[in-house]
């Protein structure tokens, strides 16, 4: 849904309690992937639900670094906005692996 933008999928996904942290095999997060494919409504969905911004991938790739890599400056600023008000002291917390945070991805 995030690598799509599909910000309709996206909403039910939240309603169902899907994981906006979850990651793929190799770290991504849905902020990552919707970062890097450059769909701003969708990054500020995720980011206004919670998403963590600070996350990063198996490679060390942050949201901003893949919006910044994908020359997506609207969501490069939103990231950057975020990342200015959040706490850098901010928990990590566990991520669980389920169907329904696969499908967020």
């Amino acid at each position: 849904a995030s690598l799509e933008g599909n910000i309709s999928c996206m909403k039910i996904l939240l309603l169902a309690g899907a994981d906006y942290d979850a990651c793929d095999c190799d770290g991504s997060t849905s902020l990552m992937v919707a970062s890097q494919a450059s769909h701003p409504a969708a990054v500020e969905l995720l980011l206004r639900n919670g998403a963590d911004p600070t996350r990063t991938d198996t490679a060390g790739r942050s949201a901003l670094m893949c919006a910044q890599l994908a020359d997506s400056p609207e969501c490069v600023f939103l990231l950057e906005r975020v990342l200015q008000l959040s706490n850098p002291q901010r928990p990590t917390r566990q991520v669980s692996r389920t169907p329904q945070n696969h499908s967020f991805i």
